[in-house]
């Protein structure tokens, strides 16, 4: 596939999805005659039908991205792969950013041309930029609280920025139980859990430079959902800012029972 660039002045995100691809057989077989390969065009007929992208001359009031680029890995060997990713761009940049919304669009791509077994996800968040903090956990969190799901899940979180922004891990770790309203109780890890991805190979990991900290933690949380994995991309966007952290940033969500 083709790799993401950086485009514009403006600031961009990326946002990957990774788990196993079963490719529908009518999807399957044109994909392996290389005449069906097609994030991008998928991922625009969703996001603008939906009214959170804007595409050529289309712009809605709610819209909250411009599409750069888009691709994704459909080996069909029931490896995890990174299935899908996205290059986008803020139209504002005194707004939020959207990664949870394009999460779900992408996810939406994937089950619309097969059936996908979310393992993970990462975003590349643009916390240099003079972006407004999410908050809104304080009410989003009844959606993963009000109603009993099971047994708590454990996620292996990665949060990698450079080196020069001297992250507290601990201080991250409470800011975001703090924040979540103890939705999510994260713990500070020595070292990232044996068997993950690495996220140093993700979509859009050149815009954090050479020199990059990486900061793991484990959390407990209520379930494990794209909106879980949305959810605690938006709360570390929000914990890392209050850290100190004014660069690029990248995080990553797997779910450690799927790894």
């Amino acid at each position: 596939m083709t790799a993401s660039k950086t485009l514009g002045n403006y600031p961009a995100f990326i946002v990957g999805l990774h788990g196993r691809l079963e490719l529908r057989p009518l999807v399957a077989s044109q994909w392996e005659l290389g005449e069906f390969d097609d994030v991008y065009g998928l991922l625009v007929q969703r996001s603008v039908s939906l009214g959170v992208a804007e595409f050529g001359s289309r712009a809605d009031a709610g819209v909250r991205w411009h599409q750069h680029e888009a691709g994704g890995d459909w080996t069909q060997d029931g490896s995890v792969r990174e299935a899908a990713w996205l290059q986008a761009g803020l139209l504002d940049e005194r707004a939020r950013v959207p990664a949870w919304q394009a999460m779900m669009c992408l996810n939406d791509v994937l089950n619309r041309v097969g059936r996908f077994d979310l393992r993970g996800v990462h975003a590349v968040l643009p916390l240099g930029a003079d972006i407004l903090d999410n908050e809104h956990f304080a009410t989003s969190h009844q959606w993963f609280t009000r109603v009993g799901c099971g047994d708590p899940e454990e996620l292996a979180v990665s949060v990698r920025a450079p080196a020069m922004n001297e992250l507290d891990p601990a201080g991250l770790a409470a800011e975001m139980e703090t924040r979540s309203l103890s939705t999510i109780a994260a713990e500070v890890l020595d070292s990232p859990p044996s068997g993950l991805p690495d996220p140093a190979a993700f979509e859009g990991r050149w815009h954090l430079g050479d020199d990059v900290a990486e900061t793991n933690l484990s959390c407990r949380v209520p379930e494990w959902s794209l909106d879980m994995a949305g959810f605690t991309a938006d709360l570390v966007s929000d914990a890392a800012r209050a850290c100190g952290v004014r660069a690029p940033t990248a995080v990553s969500i797997f779910h450690l029972a799927g790894a």
